[in-house]
């Protein structure tokens, strides 16, 4: 979908389409092109379908990022991939977030007392990852083993035609390791230990965007330094440049530039990109 985002009071309407779509098993990816365009709306909308969104800042690279997503959609396995589950007590899922095949945040909805969690399209030759952030209240001597989640993954298997399936999955933890002090990131493997290095990145810009919208303008610009510090520190001056502007922006302006502001957002949920973390490997 190429689109400037904005939809003048229609919003409702359109996440209302997009579900329809998700229930016939349509995923819609989003393509911004330059910076006046709502990415906040965009990536609600097709979050709604597990779904994308991509900013292109030139238009010589439209043609790339077409090819790749007609690629992408020739590799698909299977279509619609969601998680329903039923709430544990106790224990709040607060952030979910894909890393692979498309970085971008997921979508968690209410149906028919369940929650939903849509995860979007499965490849045929790449690992569906993503991220889990649990909050979990304080857990009884008593319990050996702590349920996160108990439900159903569902998804449409191509070609089109197949019934759907459906595979029950728990996920469990052993309430040692949720009760665990100092070392509870002993065992945990480096392939987490990085993703959750990068996926910070991105999440430092969400909150500074989150203090702007509560009119704290201090915290925000901080929360921006901030960034920028550990971008150096990852080797990215370009992107933490932009960062350190967009803090100025926001101590004088009150605002983020729309197209600093997609920049930081985009550019730090690209690290996330697997190629991009092989390529700092070698």
């Amino acid at each position: 979908m190429l689109t400037d985002g904005q939809t003048y009071g229609d919003e409702a309407k359109c996440l209302a389409l997009a579900k329809q779509a998700n229930e016939q098993y349509i995923g819609i990816s989003g393509l911004g092109i330059g910076s006046e365009w709502n990415d906040i709306f965009m990536d609600q909308l097709v979050s709604t379908t597990g779904g994308s969104s991509v900013y292109i800042a030139r238009d010589e690279d439209i043609k790339g990022f077409l090819e790749h997503e007609f690629f992408r959609l020739y590799q698909v396995y299977a279509n619609s991939v969601c998680y329903r589950y039923k709430h544990q007590p106790g224990v709040e899922l607060q952030y979910a977030f894909r890393l692979q095949p498309e970085p971008a945040r997921l979508s968690i909805t209410h149906e028919a007392g369940e929650d939903v969690l849509e995860i979007g399209s499965l490849p045929i030759d790449l690992p569906l990852n993503f991220l889990l952030e649990f909050l979990v209240q304080p857990i009884s001597g008593e319990v050996d083993t702590l349920t996160l989640m108990d439900g159903r993954f569902k998804m449409s298997i191509l070609p089109e035609g197949l019934e759907d399936y459906s595979r029950r999955q728990t996920l469990e933890l052993p309430a040692r390791m949720a009760q665990a002090g100092d070392n509870r990131t002993a065992s945990v493997p480096p392939a987490i230990v990085q993703a959750l290095s990068r996926l910070t990145l991105y999440r430092m810009q969400e909150q500074a965007r989150q203090d702007l919208s509560n009119g704290d303008i201090p915290q925000a610009a901080q929360r921006l330094k901030s960034l920028a510090t550990h971008l150096y520190a990852h080797g990215e001056n370009e992107l933490a440049q932009t960062a350190l502007r967009e803090a100025k922006n926001v101590q004088q302006k009150h605002a983020l530039s729309p197209t600093g502001g997609k920049s930081i957002k985009y550019g730090t949920r690209s690290l996330m990109l697997p190629a991009m973390i092989e390529d700092r490997k070698r």
